[in-house]
């Protein structure tokens, strides 16, 4: 916050009174009825600045948090989309046509989606317009005359008095607090003035109350040319010392309202007055900064950039303070080990000079990119939300031509809706005409039909009497038929009767025969099944005494199979009786022959016949005699072939 041209800032003066120790908050009000309303207003000031920011940045939050949440809706409908048409186009054929339908379905649910959140923006729009009119409605009425009552004037004069004690009170918080923070050297919250508030503007359609140094209330609003312009320069100004220019910034951001023409009015100007907090924001960090560069005693432009030094001497101890920390003298000796150095080689300067000049050195450094971070966030911030609104703006517009579209066609439908009325009004008419001009007509038609329809029945009614005659006489023709039926069957069923008992005493002696015949051929089956078996049991005696014959007599041993035959005995005999009179047991796989063939090991032979194997010079000789080479395969014996494929 810049100083006044008057002086310095009438809040600092108070902070200093305060900090006096004679005084107190309540001495603050005896200056009269000023300081009062002056109290009042920064209060109420200080409470509306405070409401606005947190407004500003809930709606920056909600504008944020919509976006992110319409860009993940985005890309679920997408992957949806992609998923269900690769099924529906390479996926299996029992589900193609699932997903098909499933696309369809998906299709038209967003659709509905889409109309229904259009409605509910224009229900949310028509709401807004309602609370709008209800509210100028109430203030009107608030506005209007009314007779005054003594003792509610009364009532509300103590609570005024009660409410200016709190303020009071909140007020000596707020300076105790403010009083704290110049202390340990931090910028105070206390309400800029005219001059210092210009910066704080918003630059859109926004109307921000500022406290004049008299006290009284200054709405900037941007239909007033003269204070818009002053505020809109003083704020370009101040951002353009810092490496900004809020009007380039203003002019993008109008740029990219610009594209969406079709956006609501709504939208843009709560955009303007969300980038307009940020700018506030950013001005204040801004602000906030260079008051910090002021309490520590560098707001001067030579001051800041070479700490009171000359800049020779400056430039110089930069560049050696650099090769000394760069060389390691600032890690092994210390700091003040490298600074010593450096104040050897500064002419004129001890080295609690240098040691307070690089202190300033690393202060203004601290400074200087505490400053860049700044910038950069806000660089960051502006980026960001400037992507944010235009995908708003976007959605906006797309909303609004989709709102036209749907009244373009509504109308349209009314339209043809209206032709068709009128089409339908006419064809009545055509048709009443048509009804009335063919009433003659129309009657001599119903009195032929009339006549035709009586004779018709008359003739129906002749044609059913006839069939009522045949019927009766068909009827009597069956029950006739049927008594002739029943008499010639109870005849045939006597006459069955008779010839039965005649054949009775004849068809009981063939049955008795073919019993006895039956029971005579079960008797013979029975004698033979007899003689079958007696033949069969003579058999199996026979074929069990030529078994008992040839059966052999072999004793039931397991480890019979493990005992040595009388060739593997012999062999083992013949193998005892070599290894009793040989020097060396035999070696598996090679003969005898093939062993002496190797110098080596008949050599070993004889001196262990001697003795001599295991003195100095015998192991010499062994290991210097030379070895047998080995034999050609085809020489080997099939032992031997086998053993050297396993090798």
């Amino acid at each position: 916050m810049s100083r006044s041209s008057k002086g310095p800032r009438r809040d600092l003066h108070v902070l200093k009174r305060l900090k006096e120790a004679s005084s107190n908050p309540s001495s603050l009000l005896d200056g009269g009825d000023a300081i009062m309303a002056k109290v009042d207003k920064i209060t109420g000031f200080i409470q509306q600045q405070k409401t606005r920011t947190l407004a500003a940045q809930g709606k920056s939050e909600w504008l944020i948090i919509y976006q992110h949440l319409q860009d993940e809706r985005e890309s679920c409908e997408r992957d949806l989309h992609s998923s269900l048409s690769d099924i529906a186009e390479s996926g299996p054929p029992e589900l193609q046509g699932y997903a098909t339908d499933c696309l369809a379905s998906c299709k038209s649910s967003s659709e509905e989606c889409r109309m229904l959140r259009t409605e509910l923006k224009l229900q949310i729009a028509g709401a807004c317009q309602a609370h709008s009119s209800l509210r100028a409605g109430v203030v009107k009425a608030a506005g209007g005359e009314h007779v005054v009552d003594l003792e509610m004037v009364g009532r509300e004069i103590r609570f005024l008095r009660e409410d200016v004690n709190l303020q009071i009170a909140y007020l000596t918080e707020q300076m105790e607090q403010l009083s704290t923070e110049i202390e340990l050297g931090m910028p105070s919250d206390l309400v800029p003035t005219v001059h210092d508030m210009s910066s704080l503007v918003l630059v859109h359609a926004v109307k921000t109350p500022v406290i004049s140094p008299e006290g009284e209330e200054i709405d900037f609003d941007h239909n007033s040319k003269g204070v818009s312009e002053g505020a809109a320069s003083s704020l370009e100004l101040q951002t353009k010392r810092f490496g900004c220019n809020a009007s380039k910034e203003c002019a993008e951001l109008e740029s990219v309202i610009s594209r969406y023409p079709l956006s609501s009015t709504n939208v843009r100007m709560r955009i303007r007055e969300v980038h307009s907090a940020l700018q506030e924001r950013f001005v204040e960090r801004l602000q906030t900064w260079r008051l910090e560069c002021e309490l520590s005693g560098d707001s001067d432009g030579a001051v800041l950039a070479t700490g009171g030094w000359k800049p020779e001497e400056h430039s110089q101890f930069v560049k050696l303070r650099e090769r000394y920390f760069k060389d390691g003298l600032g890690t092994k000796g210390g700091r003040d080990a490298a600074l010593y150095k450096v104040a050897c080689l500064l002419p004129g300067r001890d080295l609690e000079a240098v040691l307070q000049h690089d202190d300033w050195y690393v202060a203004a450094r601290l400074q200087q990119r505490r400053r860049r971070d700044i910038l950069e966030s806000w660089g960051r911030e502006r980026r960001q939300f400037l992507e944010d609104s235009e995908s708003f703006l976007e959605e906006s517009s797309q909303v609004n031509q989709a709102m036209a579209v749907a009244a373009a066609n509504r109308l349209a439908h009314e339209l043809v809706r209206e032709g068709v009325h009128e089409e339908l009004a006419s064809l009545r008419a055509l048709k009443q005409a048509e009804w009335e001009a063919g009433a003659e007509e129309r009657v001599a038609l119903e009195a032929a039909e009339l006549e035709r329809q009586r004779i018709a029945h008359d003739i129906m009614e002749e044609d059913k009497a006839k069939k009522k005659e045949m019927l009766a006489e068909y009827r009597a023709q069956l029950d006739r038929k049927i008594q002739e039926e029943e008499e010639s069957r109870l005849a045939r069923e006597k006459n069955e009767a008779l010839l039965r008992a005649e054949q009775a005493g004849f068809h009981k002696s063939r049955v008795e025969w073919r019993h006895a015949e039956y029971l005579w051929k079960m008797d013979k089956q029975q004698e033979e099944r007899a003689a079958l078996e007696k033949q069969e049991l003579e058999r199996q005696a026979r074929l069990d005494r030529l078994r008992a014959l040839v059966a052999p007599h072999v004793e039931c041993d397991p480890l019979r199979i493990l005992k040595p035959t009388e060739a593997s005995s012999s062999h083992d005999e013949d193998l005892r009786e070599l290894a009793e009179s040989a020097a060396f047991r035999p070696v598996y796989g090679y003969t005898v022959q093939q062993l002496y063939k190797d110098p080596k090991f008949k050599l070993m032979d004889a001196l262990q016949r001697q003795g001599l194997h295991n003195t100095a010079y015998g192991r010499q000789i062994i290991s210097n005699a030379q070895t047998a080479k080995p034999t050609r395969p085809d020489n080997l014996t099939y032992a031997q072939r086998a053993v050297a494929s396993h090798r």
